[in-house]
């Protein structure tokens, strides 16, 4: 009848007891890429480690697997297997392991906490108005912002930075403007008449 190829089994005619042979056909074996598909496909399930990933990038990765496993059941020659299993290593490689969502995630937060430090320290440089205070009230309020820039730095997450500007708004809003010291001045005059 035929011999094997990439795709088909070899086939033979079936023969009677008699030794006749008949016109029917049966497969035998299997095609010659079926040890290749075969090959590949357990490659390709040991191509990546499951337990590096999260539960939602498994499930990304088992359906990359089941769909290349399709694409090389389709391939017809030895060179689509080849591609699909090339196609297959490339979709697999763009999903994120455990280790690198970390990483991200990680980056993310040092840089949300960055921009959180940097935002704490210019609003607290601009809360109050310099020209507004006496000298030595300037004195206390840019060290309540020294004292406070430096409380920031030692912050480690956005929620303690801004722990960190209220209660150093709430120590510079203590911290008299010149026009409040002249109001509070001007009450304690006492006049006397004779």
């Amino acid at each position: 009848a035929s011999e094997a190829d990439f795709n088909n089994a070899a086939t033979y005619y079936k023969s009677c007891v008699c030794g006749d042979m008949g016109e029917e056909t049966f497969s035998y074996g299997v095609s010659l890429g079926a040890p290749i598909k075969d090959e590949v496909k357990e490659a390709l399930a040991n191509y990546k480690n499951a337990a590096d990933y999260r539960d939602a990038q498994k499930a990304e990765l088992a359906a990359a697997i089941e769909e290349a496993k399709a694409a090389i059941d389709r391939a017809t020659s030895e060179e689509a297997v080849e591609k699909a299993f090339a196609d297959a290593k490339t979709a697999m490689d763009q999903i994120k392991t455990d280790a690198q969502l970390k990483a991200e995630e990680e980056a993310a937060a040092a840089a949300a906490l960055a921009k959180a430090k940097a935002d704490a320290k210019e609003a607290l440089a601009n809360y109050k108005n310099a020209a507004d205070y006496r000298d030595a009230e300037k004195a206390e309020l840019t060290e309540a912002i020294t004292a406070a820039n430096t409380a920031i730095e030692s912050a480690k997450t956005p929620a303690e930075v801004e722990a960190v500007v209220k209660t150093a708004q709430a120590e510079m809003d203590k911290i008299k403007t010149d026009a409040q010291l002249g109001r509070a001045s001007g009450r304690e005059r006492v006049y006397c008449r004779e």
